[in-house]
């Protein structure tokens, strides 16, 4: 046989291999868990907080997204130096609003690991050994012991969720309520 027939016999194995791999993928099911059943979305939990522990110390930390520092753009401050009357004055008064949310943010999420923070010296009995360890906590005792009113630790665990070496868990649990 001629040498060229060689390359052309190995480039027909390569496409014949490619199409049957191709038609295996196609034939293939995108979401093989979606025969058990539906999980919806509203199952899916992101913590906002992250538990560790480090040579013998429990950390306390923000998840990735509330650590993120957000910061307002040098340009807008500089807009207003080269506005006019109303102009000036409308920028400014949305320069103030982003810096009251930034403040307010940061507020929040120091209050948060106030919060965690707490929670890991009330229950560090359950971060060791696992729900027979959790004590009874109120919020009450938090907010003490942290300086806030009750209210504001109970707006401070609402639908927030920590990640510890036991898994991803409500703040919620972690009161006299707690996990079962």
């Amino acid at each position: 046989s001629r040498p060229t027939s060689l390359p052309l016999l190995r480039l027909h194995a390569v496409q014949r291999l490619q199409r049957l791999l191709l038609r295996l993928l196609r034939s293939l099911n995108p979401r093989p868990g979606a025969r058990y059943g539906d999980l919806p979305s509203e199952h899916y939990v992101v913590p906002d907080c992250v538990i560790t522990r480090r040579n013998g110390l429990w950390r306390v930390s923000l998840a990735g997204n509330l650590h993120s520092r957000l910061t307002i753009h040098r340009a807008y401050e500089r807009m207003i130096q080269h506005a006019s009357g109303e102009d000036a004055n409308y920028l400014r008064g949305c320069l103030q609003e982003a810096r009251w949310l930034l403040k307010n943010l940061e507020a929040r999420n120091e209050t948060l690991l106030k919060v965690v923070r707490c929670l890991v010296r009330q229950q560090s009995g359950f971060l060791e050994f696992g729900t027979r360890a959790l004590r009874p906590l109120t919020l009450r005792e938090v907010a003490a012991e942290i300086g806030v009113h009750e209210s504001t630790v109970s707006r401070a665990i609402a639908r927030k969720y920590v990640h510890t070496p036991r898994g991803t868990i409500a703040l919620r649990d972690f009161f006299a309520s707690g996990l079962e």
